[in-house]
């Protein structure tokens, strides 16, 4: 009898910490997508960058400019 008292009391408590911590856990789970997304667009930019400069080195180099 005592250990399901232990038991419902630990599920109880459990269930609020989880309420509690309900909004907590949201803002982090958008934090850290927030953080996948802009390291995303920040190696795209980069690749886009690095690809820009390849073309346009390609071009110079076909003018004899360089």
């Amino acid at each position: 009898m005592i250990k399901t008292m232990k038991f419902k009391l630990a599920i109880l408590l459990f269930r609020l910490a989880n309420y509690l911590l309900k909004d907590k856990i949201q803002e982090h789970r958008q934090s850290i997508e927030d953080a996948y997304a802009d390291a995303d667009w920040d190696s795209l930019n980069d690749f886009y960058d690095r690809a820009n400069e390849e073309d346009y080195t390609k071009e110079l180099k076909a003018q004899g400019i360089i």
